[in-house]
């Protein structure tokens, strides 16, 4: 037995696919970690990183992958990259594939699903107008909270502006049209805003 042993690789992978079913656009969005465990011993003792497979590599695989199989269902996804890695790099031994995902929940407005609404927020207001601005949607949510309940003389929101960035899978020579993305929470706007009765 090995005196030591050791396993690495990249986490905190994120991927957002649009995915087309039924006919309406919905999301998946995971958090992947990929650990390899193999024979990586010389890049330790001797400083030669020949047998490493490089972090960005184990990114870059699960952007492609996350592009060409990940779909509603994780499993299949997670079975596929795990069996790459083992196929293609004949010293690691063993790949341990964690996800975590954030489920998107569509908003339904009046018994039908909302075509661009998912539930994160005040759900009816939200889902039910079109949004030329935050600002204009935190207004708009403020007003219905006010109608909603007389006890309530004013509401204060805060609504940050997350970004999903288009992954460039351009090197890899897929064509990514709004399919796949890098959800961000940094940097983010940050809007604020109190909504009171009229005096």
């Amino acid at each position: 037995m090995k005196p030591w042993s050791n396993r690495y690789g990249k986490a905190k992978v994120r991927v957002l696919k649009k995915l087309r079913e039924n006919g309406i656009d919905t999301f998946k969005e995971l958090e992947v970690k990929v650990i390899l465990e193999g024979a990586f011993d010389t890049a330790y003792s001797a400083g030669d990183n020949r047998e490493i497979v490089a972090t960005d590599t184990m990114k870059n695989t699960v952007n492609v992958f996350a592009y060409e199989k990940l779909g509603v269902e994780t499993e299949p996804f997670v079975v596929e990259l795990a069996a790459h890695f083992l196929d293609k790099y004949p010293q690691v031994s063993g790949v341990e594939i964690e996800t975590e995902e954030r489920v998107w929940e569509r908003i339904t407005k009046d018994g039908s699903p909302s075509p661009t609404n998912f539930s994160a927020t005040m759900l009816s207001t939200f889902g039910s107008k079109e949004s030329p601005s935050v600002q204009t949607t935190l207004y708009e949510m403020g007003k219905a909270a006010l109608a909603a309940c007389s006890e309530i003389d004013r509401i204060s929101l805060t609504m940050p502006n997350l970004h999903c960035l288009l992954i460039d899978l351009a090197p890899f020579r897929r064509p990514n049209q709004n399919t796949l993305f890098l959800p961000t929470d940094a940097p983010q706007g940050w809007i604020e805003g109190t909504v009171a009765r009229g005096e």
